[in-house]
């Protein structure tokens, strides 16, 4: 009995602690578990679903007064098979989509300041990269660029050499050309003629040394040849060298020639050798004891009659003599019998030697001018090939360069 009187405080105690509103924490940290009892937080209290303490972050709940005349309405959460159902949409795959889980996202800003020197040799690397590449591409592009303007002048420098060249063997052919033609009138009066006998012309020799030499090895040096044909340039050479073994025999021939003592020799020299032209020599054949020999005698053939070849001619031993023998030229007959009737002829250049030293001196001078006028003729083709090969040339136009 003593115990009754303490049953319904009992009951009224639990009665209060069962409908105790419990509050949900919305502070951090996920729900309270569904159905789950409340966890005790110590004496006189309830911990909150996060389970923390007082104090600690959790929300502590007192208990309900026992003086309290009426106990509070009870809000207790339904266990979770208890929760309607949520009503089906059309959608199949609603039923499966959950909330997407909220994550924390942190933003970290360093505010720590750059360094200036740093910034600056970063801009500074950039800078230098650039520059780099720019002057990369600018050595590329330049060196294309320097390199075609490069054969360009080569080029133009090429047509210029070309043309002036071409103008030099011009100006060099005149002189060539005038001295071929005094070269020409020596030979002429070297060999006489009908009514004219052999001389030496002394003006066109003083003239000849009066030439300067037109073509000197300036004209063509140092001069660019991509234009030129192989050929081109061997016949430059040779011209230049023909120019100038032409003016060297020039030299010579004139110290030869012009001097008054040679003067004089080579005018007795001349006067025989026109003896000698107009006054042939031969030989009469005779047998003595058994041998057949050869008599000189001078010539004196007569002129033809009505274009018959000459037969018959007059022989005497001396040139003054005034006494002549008629002979028979000698083309081939029998010797064997009576061979002082006929008369050979002698070869008077091959002879000079022996017929006298005087016309052997005009001889000579006959063999100089007539090699001068062989190396003049030479020079004179030379120069034509070239006139025309250069010609090709310098019609060429010059084309643009920088």
């Amino acid at each position: 009995m003593a115990e009754s009187p303490k049953k319904p405080r009992k009951l009224k105690d639990l009665k209060a602690r069962l409908g105790r509103t419990i509050v949900p924490n919305t502070g951090q940290g996920g729900a309270p578990q569904p159905g789950g009892p409340p966890q005790l937080g110590g004496p006189g209290g309830f911990v909150s679903p996060q389970g923390s303490p007082a104090g600690s972050g959790g929300s502590v709940v007192p208990p309900p007064s026992l003086g309290s005349a009426a106990p509070p309405s009870m809000s207790v959460a339904p266990p979770p098979f208890l929760k309607p159902k949520p009503a089906r949409s059309g959608d199949p795959f609603s039923a499966a989509s959950k909330a997407p889980e909220q994550r924390e996202v942190r933003l970290v800003i360093d505010d720590k300041p750059v360094d200036d020197a740093e910034v600056g040799r970063q801009q500074r690397a950039r800078t230098y990269l650039l520059i780099a590449g720019g002057l990369i591409v600018g050595m590329g592009v330049g060196g294309a660029l320097g390199s075609t303007m490069s054969d360009r002048k080569v080029y133009n420098h090429t047509v210029q050499d070309g043309k002036d060249v071409y103008q030099s063997v011009r100006n060099a052919s005149g002189t060539v050309t005038n001295a071929q033609q005094l070269i020409d009138r020596a030979v002429t009066a070297a060999r006489g003629g009908p009514g004219q006998a052999p001389k030496v012309d002394y003006e066109a020799i003083e003239s000849l040394r009066a030439l300067e030499k037109p073509f000197v090895a300036g004209a063509f040096t140092r001069k660019q040849y991509m234009r030129f044909k192989a050929t081109t340039v061997d016949t430059l050479f040779a011209y230049y060298n023909k120019v100038n073994q032409l003016w060297d025999s020039y030299d010579g021939f004139a110290a030869r020639t012009l001097p008054e003592q040679r003067r004089k020799v080579l005018n007795a020299s001349a006067n025989a050798a026109t003896a000698m032209a107009t006054s042939p020599t031969g030989c009469v054949p005779m047998n003595v004891e058994g041998r057949l020999l050869c008599g000189l005698v001078y010539v004196e053939a007569a002129p033809p009659q009505g274009g018959k070849p000459v037969t018959q001619v007059m022989v005497k031993p001396t040139r003054k003599s005034r006494r002549a023998v008629e002979k028979t030229l000698y083309t081939g007959q029998d010797l064997s019998e009576s061979p002082e009737n006929f008369v050979i002829l002698t070869h008077t250049p091959r002879s000079v030697g022996v017929l006298g030293e005087q016309a052997t001196e005009f001889a000579v001078y006959q063999r100089d001018v007539l090699r001068l006028k062989k190396l003049v003729d030479e020079a004179i083709e030379m120069q034509g090939n070239l006139e025309r090969e250069l010609g090709e040339i310098a019609k060429l136009e010059e084309i643009f360069a920088f």
